[in-house]
């Protein structure tokens, strides 16, 4: 288990770069701290959540935190995932910010002689950062689905409302109208009934001058 965690942070570093590249990214030089070492910042949503500091081989900083963005956008997009699940690996190579199926990024000790404190609690501190960052984005979309849910459940009383009080409105007339067209059809039923009466009399029993008779006439 620890040479599959192992290879694939080997496999987050070199892919970090080769991902940028593919999607071409530009390959100009990231900006440097005051000491010259070049840095860049990891941003989430237009948070900083840390920085990363100097080159991880032909890895700039720069490729290294879009590769770190992408890879929680894709965690917090994920319904399943849980935030609670990234945790800290002690690696031959670096300490690796992970869950049981990734990596997010490995902290190295290039990393922390730049921020003054040691890689384990460098990587423990961007750790809290991604999950806090993932958790944020999760309660953005409950709220917006809560405003969803209580858009269309308004919109349906709306409607319903607007059906109530036009029932109320036009109700009697159109019963009105409905009891007309009833009796109507009634009144040709029986119609008809008497028409087949008069013509069964006629017709099968010759009779026309019996008062039932009379009543065909």
């Amino acid at each position: 288990m620890r040479r599959m965690r192992t290879l694939a942070c080997l496999i987050v570093l070199f892919s970090s770069a080769l991902c940028i590249r593919a999607a071409g990214q530009d390959a100009s030089s990231p900006p440097a701290r005051p000491n010259g070492v070049p840095s860049a910042d990891v941003v989430y949503r237009g948070e900083v959540l840390f920085t990363l500091v100097g080159n991880l081989g032909a890895i700039t900083p720069a490729q290294r935190a879009e590769a770190i963005t992408q890879r929680i956008e894709a965690a917090a997009s994920n319904r399943l995932f849980e935030p609670a699940a990234i945790k800290v690996v002690e690696e031959d190579i670096g300490s690796a910010v992970t869950t049981e199926d990734s990596v997010f990024m490995l902290v190295l000790d290039a990393d922390a002689r730049h921020s003054g404190m040691s890689r384990q609690a460098l990587a423990n501190a961007h750790a809290e950062k991604i999950r806090a960052a993932i958790e944020k984005r999760r309660d953005e979309y409950r709220a917006r689905s809560v405003a969803v849910s209580i858009a269309e459940a308004l919109a349906a009383t709306i409607v319903l409302a607007v059906f109530f009080v036009l029932l109320r409105r036009f109700g009697p007339l159109l019963s009105g109208r409905f009891e007309k067209r009833e009796r109507r059809i009634v009144e040709a039923q029986k119609l008809g009934s008497h028409q087949l009466y008069c013509f069964v009399r006629r017709t099968l029993l010759g009779d026309f001058a019996s008062p039932a008779g009379w009543l065909c006439w």
